[in-house]
């Protein structure tokens, strides 16, 4: 017997080849008569819209690939940096490479990004009640249907009347990058060659990065103590930095001046990431220009995005991970929301 032929699944096609396609035409010429000019080109739309869907399948399946293979290569470099000795004669940053394996087994995925649950206004007017970011800025959103095709969408931010938060939301709600004079540029006393967050290479928001867990730098009489570069000894030239401690409240440790400006101009990290709350690691920010919020300013004016507010940092038990948080590519926009994973070797 025959094997059965196998099912076409729905995005796929077959060419038309000899008698099919002579068939077709006659078919399609046929048709034409009957149904006229009004329905030819409602027809040849039809056709050119499952095109343009078939393209955006195509691309879509690409980029997968190329991410796949991106995370690979990049989990094999975090895995080599942590598993070769610290040597004088080598770049801080560097790690060995040989071979590229295509998979993670063998390393744990953590999730950084704190889960947002938005307050949603439903179709029916019924409001469904969320939990706001750990800075207590909500998400909001309000479902809408899409008239040519049925399909529901959701607005995002506030709509009018609402007694939650009745105002648009900007990217700075959840677990967002920032950086750039887009977000600081009304403050005094930056240099003219800041870049912006979407003008910067892609290498910024994944790498190896050094888990700062700053549980030994423990509060005195309640109040939380300065984290001084003493404290950043696992920190390489280039790493991302992760920061956590266990402490909340008045208790949390916090970074001062001089360890910003420290870890930007003579450690040259590739973005400073916090677990919120854990850590304080802005001070001054109600300070007058030019003397405000030195983290955003020893870090954006030195190209250096910062990421917050994280979560389970805490629960990384390695002292170098992989790090990936990729923000929208999007011009003018100052900060972006990012889904924050760390790659682990068990």
């Amino acid at each position: 017997m025959a094997p059965a032929s196998p099912k076409l699944k729905r995005h796929q096609r077959t060419p038309m080849t000899g008698e099919l396609a002579l068939t077709a035409s006659a078919k399609m010429s046929t048709l034409t008569g009957k149904l006229g000019k009004k329905r030819l080109i409602e027809f040849s739309i039809y056709n050119l819209e499952e095109k343009r869907r078939m393209t955006i399948r195509s691309l879509t399946h690409r980029v997968i690939q190329t991410l796949v293979l991106s995370v690979g290569f990049c989990v094999y470099t975090a895995a080599s940096a942590q598993s070769e000795p610290s040597s004088s004669k080598l770049d801080e940053s560097d790690a060995a490479l040989s071979g590229i394996p295509l998979s993670l087994e063998g390393h744990r995925i953590v999730d950084l990004s704190p889960r947002m649950v938005a307050r949603i206004k439903r179709l029916n007017g019924d409001i469904e009640e969320g939990k706001p970011d750990a800075y207590g800025l909500p998400w909001i959103l309000e479902e809408g249907v899409a008239k040519y095709d049925n399909t529901l969408f959701t607005f995002i931010g506030g709509w009018e009347g609402d007694k939650v938060w009745p105002y648009r939301i900007s990217p700075h709600f959840g677990a967002h990058t920032e950086m750039g004079k887009g977000h600081i540029g009304l403050w005094e006393g930056l240099p003219d060659d800041m870049k912006e967050l979407w003008e910067m290479p892609l290498e910024t928001f994944f790498g190896t990065a050094a888990v700062c867990n700053f549980e030994d730098v423990k509060p005195v009489d309640g109040k939380g103590q300065a984290l001084l570069p003493e404290h950043f000894a696992n920190v390489r030239k280039g790493d991302i930095v992760l920061m956590c401690s266990p402490y909340r409240g008045a208790e949390q440790p916090y970074l001062p001046a001089s360890t910003s400006k420290w870890l930007a101009e003579e450690k040259q990290i590739k973005m400073l990431a916090v677990e919120v709350p854990g850590i304080v690691w802005e001070v001054d920010a109600q300070a007058p220009s030019p003397n405000n919020s030195p983290t955003h300013r020893n870090m954006m004016q030195n190209n250096i995005p910062v990421t917050y507010p994280l979560t389970n940092i805490s629960t990384l038990k390695k002292e170098r991970v992989f790090y990936i948080g990729m923000p929208l590519n999007v011009v003018n926009l100052e900060a972006s929301f990012v889904r924050a994973l760390a790659f682990e070797e068990k």
